[in-house]
């Protein structure tokens, strides 16, 4: 993310030690939080997608029968088959 530096004035600017250059400066302590979770949120963000679309590494998008299959051990049939069934049905919107 950079070197946090508190400046003379008050304010706070971050440093790249990567480019080698300030990112951001004259900031408040406010502004600075609400760069730094953007910055997050956006990693995050491009993380989800390469995930759900199968092109993170070590994160496969794995069949529901397989899972079930191997969940089978802890759960009785009926429980199985709820879940089954709950993750059968039509949602809108994607639900949860």
């Amino acid at each position: 993310m950079g070197l946090l530096v508190k400046q003379p004035n008050g304010k706070f600017a971050v440093f790249s030690t990567i480019a080698e250059e300030f990112m951001i400066w004259n900031a408040t302590k406010e502004q600075i939080v609400e760069w730094a979770v953007e910055r997050e949120m956006a990693e995050v963000r491009e993380r989800a997608e390469r995930w759900v679309t199968g092109k993170y590494p070590g994160r496969a998008i794995h069949d529901l029968e397989k899972v079930l299959e191997k969940d089978a051990l802890n759960r009785s049939p009926e429980d199985i088959e709820k879940m089954r069934a709950e993750l059968s049905k039509e949602v809108p919107n994607g639900g949860t």
